[in-house]
């Protein structure tokens, strides 16, 4: 599957659902070229704490099985506090 097709699916509500599976804290949803076979578009999955959340290694895309690569750590943007 090509970025520029999966970059119209990924921001569909039912695509986030599918693959977050109920995952309720906070993560970024970003679409790169695979590292493993840079042809093929991958989904990033970047996700607040520590453990890896139930979220399948592939997800089925108009037909299609997409890789998804999935990172700990990732921490929301907090709003900027101007100074007083």
């Amino acid at each position: 599957m090509r970025i520029e097709q999966l970059e119209r699916l990924i921001e569909q509500p039912n695509f986030q659902r599918t693959l977050l599976h109920g995952f309720s804290k906070s993560y970024s949803l970003g679409i790169g070229s695979d590292p493993e076979d840079p042809s093929e578009a991958v989904v990033y999955l970047h996700v607040e704490g520590e453990v890896r959340p139930e979220v399948p290694d592939e997800i089925e895309v108009a037909g299609k099985m997409v890789r998804v690569i999935t990172k700990t750590g990732f921490r929301a943007p907090r709003p900027y506090a101007a100074h007083k």
